[in-house]
């Protein structure tokens, strides 16, 4: 469905559509007006599947629908603003990966674009040359050869790689092992990109978190419904499932725990939270900063990691 609906050139950008023959495939019903066709898509929202029926030239009284909800109930979301610049706002993890190396949980980093990836892999490296052989990156430029290797070492259990930066060419099909940490460098300009990424973790079902940092300059370029779940006040997990669920589907989402979103999770009362590694890995530089900022007068402008 996906393909169906980026196959069109609708918008005033003018830009190369994907895979744009996928949005003729609707004239098909005219040669072969009984054949049964099967739409399917692990992430679609509302407004796109309205898209596709008429792409397709499919009447919705003419269908049979069948949704599951995107919901992972074992990832948890969090969000914070942070600097422009990757070497403020990657401190943290310079600074995590440097006490522990191989036990360094493993975590996949979400970039929106080759550019960001390798400014961010050039900064660990950079800092850190002796982790080299603990961190990788995957994008479509990638060689062929780098690509399977880093795929085979997502499936392996045992594998000491513990940090890879990638964009959203390292994507479906691909069942990652014991990875419990997604980190979404900037997010993602639309809600698709935003659930299937933060998708990869917690394969298992175990707990998981997927962390969202944010610029200014980033937040400025993205879609409504990203937005909504950036901003927002309450769950961010159901401003999330809005762009997918019907309002009797969304009243079913179970969540203001503290596994649910940061926003849930600063609201619970149960007197038992707690946080996975790299989150408390996150917020104990959070905590530094903030000391150092209060301690030194000297200091620079601060700048604001909080949400």
């Amino acid at each position: 469905m996906h393909c169906i609906f980026r196959g069109e050139d609708i918008d005033a950008t003018h830009k190369t559509a994907f895979r744009k023959w996928f949005s003729y495939i609707g004239e098909l019903r005219s040669i072969c007006p009984s054949a049964t066709f099967l739409a399917l898509s692990a992430t679609c929202t509302l407004k796109i599947r309205q898209r596709v029926l008429k792409i397709l030239n499919m009447k919705s009284t003419d269908i049979r629908e069948i949704t599951l909800s995107p919901n992972r109930q074992n990832i948890k979301l969090t969000i914070s603003k942070v600097s422009n610049e990757v070497e403020i706002a990657m401190t943290w993890l310079i600074d995590a990966l440097n006490d522990l190396k191989e036990k360094f949980p493993k975590t996949i980093i979400y970039c929106n674009s080759i550019t960001d990836a390798s400014k961010v892999y050039t900064y660990i490296i950079d800092e850190l040359p002796e982790c080299s052989d603990v961190v990788n990156m995957f994008h479509s430029e990638s060689t062929a050869k780098c690509k399977a290797m880093i795929i085979r070492e997502l499936k392996d259990m045992n594998s000491k790689m513990r940090i890879v930066i990638a964009t959203n060419a390292l994507g479906m099909g691909i069942d990652i092992i014991n990875c419990y940490s997604i980190v979404l460098y900037g997010a993602p300009h639309n809600v698709l990109d935003l659930v299937q990424e933060i998708g990869r973790a917690g394969r298992d079902g175990k707990d998981s978190v997927a962390m969202v940092l944010y610029n200014s300059f980033n937040i400025r370029t993205v879609e409504p419904d990203v937005k909504a779940v950036v901003t927002s006040t309450n769950c961010r997990r159901l401003a999330m499932l809005n762009a997918f669920l019907r309002e009797w589907d969304l009243q079913q989402v179970q969540n203001k725990t503290h596994k649910c979103c940061d926003i849930c999770a600063n609201k619970c009362g149960c007197g038992n939270c707690t946080f996975l590694p790299l989150e408390t890995l996150f917020r104990s530089n959070k905590l530094e900063i903030a000391d150092h900022e209060e301690s030194d007068s000297d200091a620079t402008e601060p700048y604001d990691l909080s949400d």
